[in-house]
């Protein structure tokens, strides 16, 4: 009888260590987002030939993370017509909707917007979704968007 009872304990005891024992599932590595955000602010003064001093501020700024890129402009709406020849050049007229003096720029997938680009009378903001647009794309807006900021940085 002690024999039974000390064979019986002791199988509960391995039975319950053996399942305390157990390693735990590695858990998953979380992934790290990388954020790189540029801005630039620029005021200008200057005469013309007629002694009539101008004056204006401009101002970019440039979020990049490893899903989005974002841009958001301001400048004098005497530039605006330079950035949006510019834009059409470097990423075309498709999705392109002119209302009045507003160019927008819009593309989806599923619903969700992907990019979008919308440029008024002084004023500029850039939405890419990185994961879902194509490399060549995302690359083109990239390029544009630099362009952009060196534009409206020169007070000319």
């Amino acid at each position: 009888m002690k024999k039974r009872i000390l064979t019986t304990i002791v199988a509960i005891i391995s039975v319950t260590t053996m399942f305390a024992q157990a390693t735990p599932d590695t858990p998953e590595t979380p992934k790290t987002a990388t954020e790189t955000s540029t801005s630039t602010t620029t005021s200008y003064s200057y005469s013309n030939d007629n002694n009539t001093i101008k004056t204006g501020n401009s101002s970019v700024s440039i979020v990049k993370t490893d899903d989005i890129y974002k841009l958001k402009a301001s400048f004098g709406s005497k530039k605006t017509r330079e950035v949006r020849e510019l834009l059409i050049d470097k990423i075309g007229r498709r999705n392109l909707e002119v209302t009045g003096g507003n160019y927008l720029w819009l593309q989806k997938n599923d619903g969700e917007k992907i990019f979008s680009c919308k440029l008024s009378s002084g004023r500029l903001k850039i939405y890419v979704d990185k994961e879902i647009v194509s490399a060549d794309f995302y690359k083109k807006v990239e390029e544009a968007g630099n362009e952009i900021r060196s534009l409206i940085s020169d007070s000319k």
